[in-house]
């Protein structure tokens, strides 16, 4: 099962993957967060100001000449202390394609929760949570609507519900994003945007009708 909770922007959406984070490890003294060096400034500049306030730690993984991070290098950095990897799926620069799958998976086996920023991904590769896509272990995923032709000032947050919960608690805390009303399962409060997600919406099965009918190759 999949939740997805709309955001404002892809900003918002990553930044609110890194705040469940924090939540579902509330045991952890100090949380350590694990990322490449070229992730979007979303990530990197939320990452900078937590570490500043002396609430996490943060191991930024080199890329090579290719803009690609190695698996393995990512994998070496996790700790005991690691409670989220984020990485991005294809770089908004040089357009490269991260190993997000080899990686989710290794911290699905470490029970460590993964994100990925898929937005410059939308409709260039799949981002299906199988082995036809970006693999089963991603635990939340960024998709920003004015990537594939909806307006700008939509996106969403894929979320797996455990996500939602204390690690290692069975009993489903009240963990969430914005506090107030009660809209989107009283994960994320506030009135939606219901004509842009709707757009998004539109967008979205436009772009797969598109990529059903492309021809092959």
């Amino acid at each position: 099962n999949i939740i997805v909770v709309f955001t404002g922007c892809g900003t918002e959406a990553d930044n609110l993957a890194i705040h469940l984070a924090l939540q579902a490890n509330p045991h952890v003294s100090k949380p350590h967060i694990v990322t490449s060096n070229v992730e979007h400034p979303a990530i990197t500049q939320y990452l900078n100001a937590l570490e500043q306030e002396n609430k996490i730690t943060v191991t930024y993984v080199p890329v090579n000449n290719e803009g690609i991070v190695s698996a393995q290098d990512m994998i070496h950095a996790i700790t005991s202390e690691t409670i989220l990897v984020t990485l991005m799926l294809a770089n908004n620069e040089s357009g490269s394609i991260q190993p997000v799958k080899e990686v989710s998976s290794y911290c699905q086996s470490k029970s460590i929760l993964f994100h990925t920023d898929a937005a410059q991904a939308v409709g260039k590769i799949s981002i299906a949570l199988n082995n036809d896509g970006i693999g089963d272990a991603v635990d939340m995923v960024t998709i920003v609507g004015h990537k594939f032709g909806a307006p700008k000032g939509i996106a969403c947050l894929y979320v797996k519900p455990h996500c939602f919960t204390t690690k290692g608690n069975r009993v489903e805390p009240k963990h969430y994003m914005l506090l107030g009303g009660g809209q989107e399962g009283g994960k994320r409060a506030g009135t939606e945007n219901v004509p842009y997600i709707v757009a998004m919406g539109v967008a979205a099965d436009i772009l797969m009708e598109q990529q059903q009918t492309k021809p092959a190759g």
